[in-house]
């Protein structure tokens, strides 16, 4: 049997171990950063080095910072025009600003970066999931309706989707649409839990009634 110091001595260990490894990591991505941010000093017009510095502001919530260089890549759009993938560089700029803007309260703004990303790109049907959520919060049920079922049709395993017009569906009284659908999602994902737990809740109500 280990003496209690001895296992104290252990968990000290590998307290340490993944102390060092969190802080490890932390260092990485402050180094990346770093890289990034002078890189795009050096070398303001590559849009490769602008896109990595605004992903990476963006994954750490400095959306400030983030906008800035997604709308710095869209002002060097001149520079990349008809360039392989360049179609793709900057329907995603439009797709994270608008990102970006839904998740500061800027939803109508949000909207106007979406359905750029998509006039861009009119295959994202992220965007079009996004958009939906938008004018749903925004009470635009037509539109939130017409974007949802857009996004299914770019994307028929898109359970997400499926789950998002079903909960507008059940919003607007149309249960049994609702149903339907969330039903749909959860053939796709059996494991989806936010479509079984709103199936549960739908069915709560209309026992209720």
């Amino acid at each position: 049997m280990a003496r209690p110091g001895s296992r104290w001595s252990i968990l000290s260990a590998i307290v340490l171990y993944f102390a060092f490894f969190s802080w490890q990591n932390n260092k990485d991505w402050l180094n990346e950063l770093r890289f990034f941010q002078k890189t795009v000093t050096l070398s303001p017009y590559s849009v490769r080095a602008v896109d990595s510095l605004a992903s990476l502001y963006l994954e750490q919530n400095r959306y400030n910072d983030a906008e800035l260089e997604y709308k710095r890549i869209l002002s060097l759009k001149s520079m990349f025009a008809g360039r392989p993938g360049s179609d793709v560089v900057e329907s995603f700029a439009h797709y994270d600003l608008g990102i970006i803007y839904g998740k500061t309260g800027r939803a109508a703004d949000a909207v106007l970066a979406y359905r750029s990303a998509v006039s861009v790109n009119p295959k994202m049907e992220k965007a079009y999931n996004n958009m939906g959520l938008l004018y749903q919060r925004m009470g635009n049920v037509n539109k939130a309706q017409e974007s949802f079922k857009r996004a299914i049709e770019l994307d028929s395993g898109f359970y997400q989707a499926y789950n998002n017009l079903a909960t507008l569906y059940a919003q607007i009284g149309d249960n049994k649409s609702a149903m339907a659908l969330w039903q749909k999602a959860l053939l796709i994902n059996p494991d989806y839990e936010t479509a079984r737990n709103n199936i549960e809740i739908a069915k709560g109500l209309v026992k209720k009634d």
